[in-house]
């Protein structure tokens, strides 16, 4: 049985080698399951997701040497403690207030501050990682946060294999396995390759960074065998940062022991703690003496903050007495190609510099330099990136206003004062509250007005703007306030529809519909002569009121004559509908003319008889009749044909035979005038 139980726990200790940790979901990550021996005990350790706030339900079960089975150690799941008071009582009430926003941390509400939301969205990973770490530094915090178990359950000296796995709907999912264990105490040997340098009045120390501490604690004493006491109050926590090719980048140094005398030696020791909250031994002492040393040493804590288009610089203010400033040098490339961005060394008191107006877009790399009072430059600080990205938009639109003309909306805004605006753009809608304003102009003009086309007939309703302000990052304000707007009405009445009409003498009374349009104000009466459209004249001096139905026109009328009347109507706007279809009437003429004058008659030798007369220039005469007789009384017999010129040969006369005549006058109405004087005519007898 024992060569059985020895493959089984070789098959086993392979996979915790070459086996990637367990996946839950399509893109949930676990990292694997570490396990420490100790006395009589084995402790275990594991993250939550990364990324995660929230811990799940975890089972772990143990599988010994002589064991062929997994077996259950946590009949209760492990889980995130959620009680707060319950917590405060493990951690006590001041430790729990340092710790509490990792072991609770606060997620805003996405509906009520989606900007924080976003923000704590973009920071996850740093909370994590922050959270994780808190747990490495103390047990108890792990314990609270569902990342630690201990099994007391064990024989001492005992080698186990562990499985982590979760419950998640009701199924068991494995999300880590541990390498084999024993439960004995182990020595933890210290952080290696520790060094330091020493500078003027302080010393600075680095060691191997290894994945198996988590932080490091630094001691100190004034004699190599002396009674070493720590000197950081917070553990060392070695953070990196990663290029563009993704290799990871550590701090020159990692601690800096300040405000020491020159002259006189030091020793350090350092060690390390590991994620079960375990110490490692101490390392050999280190002997660091200050002095004043050339060049000075390079600025620290030198960080990067982007607002915008600014990168703000900040660092630790250097300790050494003969510090005369620093310098800044900026890349846009983390190895080479770095330029002194000061034209002049910056004062030795100063903590900061801002870098402005650069481009959006870039990633920028800085690092600082101090320099002593003699000139001397220190190597580069810490070589910090900065992404400059702008995501903060600018403010919106203040004063908006607007008025409409024809077809148009004219709108105006102040001004933004933003340094780095790009332009506005203007929304419309036919609603106020509509969820969807239509964007009219996706690029953003900077112009601070605006004149919308509209169609000319779009007085009915009225149109809702709304403006946005853009920077040059692309990002877009909130809303301004809204403005409504009516177009003014240009859309005319339907045109208006005759009756009928009436002629009287001298007279002619029209009637027609009454108009529909509710805002009909009245109407305008045309008349011109059949066949003459230039000579059209408008009759009313005034409009006529929209409550009029009918109008007589009396004004210089010439009887029997045939005028075409058309109609507009115009609302209260000023807009005129296109006139209505003619209507054609004429006069009643029952006046006869005033007869022709000045009747003549002559004999003509060898032609006849030559009637002659005048015709009044204020009649309508169309034509003249001439009469003749052979008796001064009659009777008198037309002669047919008579027109056109006031002359009349009557040609089949008798010689010797004396003629009476006489004419009346016809107007275009047919009526006749009285008959003119009778004159008499004698065709002499040829000899």
């Amino acid at each position: 049985m024992k060569p059985v139980i020895n493959k089984i726990w070789l098959v086993c200790f392979l996979l915790t080698l070459f086996l990637l940790p367990a996946e839950s979901g399509a893109s949930e990550k676990w990292s694997g399951l570490m396990a420490a021996g100790d006395e009589g005990r084995v402790i275990l350790r594991w993250v939550w997701p990364k990324g995660g706030l929230f811990c799940p339900d975890f089972y772990i079960y143990r599988r010994g040497e002589a064991d062929s089975q997994w077996r259950l150690v946590t009949p209760e799941p492990i889980t995130k403690i959620g009680d707060r008071q319950r917590a405060e009582k493990i951690l006590g009430e001041e430790r729990f207030q340092k710790y509490e926003r990792f072991i609770f941390p606060d997620i805003p509400d996405p509906k009520k501050d989606p900007g924080k939301f976003r923000k704590t969205v973009r920071m996850m990973d740093e909370i994590w990682s922050m959270t994780m770490l808190v747990a490495d530094m103390h047990p108890d915090v792990a314990d609270l946060l569902g990342v630690r178990y201990v099994d007391d359950n064990v024989k001492p000296g005992g080698k186990y294999i562990y499985k982590l796995v979760r419950l998640d709907k009701e199924q068991e999912t494995m999300v880590g396995l541990s390498r084999p264990v024993v439960a004995e105490k182990q020595t933890i040997s210290p952080p290696a390759n520790f060094k330091g340098s020493a500078g003027d009045g302080q010393v600075f120390h680095r060691w191997l960074t290894e994945t198996r501490f988590s932080s490091y604690d630094l001691l100190r004493a004034e004699k190599r065998h002396g009674d070493y006491t720590k000197i950081n109050t917070a553990p060392i926590v070695i953070l990196k940062s990663y290029d563009e090719e993704g290799n990871p980048r550590y701090p020159e140094w990692f601690y800096a022991d300040e405000d020491l005398e020159n002259g006189k030696p030091y020793f350090y020791i350092v060690r390390g703690r590991d994620p079960f909250g375990r110490i490692s031994e101490q390392s050999n002492p280190l002997r660091l003496m200050p002095e004043d040393m050339t060049p000075p040493r390079p600025p620290l804590r030198f960080a990067t903050d982007v607002t915008k288009d600014t990168v703000k610089l900040t660092w630790r203010k250097s300790a050494e007495k003969d510090t005369a400033g620093y310098n800044i040098y900026r890349s846009l490339d983390y190895k080479e190609g770095f330029e002194k961005i000061n034209s002049e060394l910056l004062p030795a008191e100063s903590t900061a510099y801002k870098d402005t107006n650069l481009p959006i877009g870039k990633n920028w790399w800085y690092y600082a330099t101090a320099v002593d009072k003699n000139g001397n430059e220190s190597g580069r600080s810490y070589t910090a990136l900065a992404n400059v990205r702008d995501y903060i938009p600018p403010a919106p639109p203040q004063g908006i206003s607007g008025k409409s003309e024809k077809a148009k909306a004219i709108l105006s805004w102040q001004a933004n004062t933003e340094e780095d605006l790009k332009g506005y753009r203007v929304y419309q809608s036919m609603q106020k509250d509509a969820d969807y304003y239509h964007l009219i102009d996706q690029e953003a003009d900077p112009e601070t007005g605006r004149t919308v086309t509209l169609p000319e007939t779009a007085s009915a309703s009225p149109y809702f703007f709304k403006i946005t302000a853009v920077d040059r990052a692309g990002n877009e304000s909130d809303f301004s306030k809204t403005v409504k707007l009516r177009l003014p009405d240009v859309t005319p009445p339907y045109p208006p529809v005759f009756k009928n009409f009436d002629a009287e003498e001298g007279a002619i009374r029209i009637s027609w519909h009454p108009g529909a349009d509710p805002d009909l104000a009245g109407y305008n009466l045309y008349r011109e002569k059949r066949g003459d459209q230039q000579q059209a004249v408008q009759l009313n001096r005034q409009l006529l009121s929209p409550d009029i139905t009918e109008f007589t026109d009396r004004q210089d009328l010439t009887p029997g004559t045939r005028y075409l009347y058309s109609l507009e109507a115009v609302d209260r706007t000023g807009n005129a509908s296109r006139r209505s279809r003619p209507l054609t009437a004429s006069t009643y003429d029952q006046t006869p003319p005033t007869p022709p004058g000045d009747l003549s008659a002559a004999a003509v030798a060898g032609e006849g008889i030559r009637i002659t007369w005048t015709i009044p220039g204020d009649t309508d005469i169309q034509a003249v009749v001439v009469y003749r007789a052979k008796q001064e009384n009659g009777p008198f017999y037309p002669l047919s044909g008579i027109s056109g010129e006031p002359v009349f040969l009557d040609a089949e006369t008798i010689p010797g035979v004396t003629y009476y005549y006489r004419a009346c006058a016809v107007d275009a109405a047919q009526n006749r005038s009285a008959y003119s004087q009778t004159v008499e005519a004698l065709l002499a007898q040829k000899e």
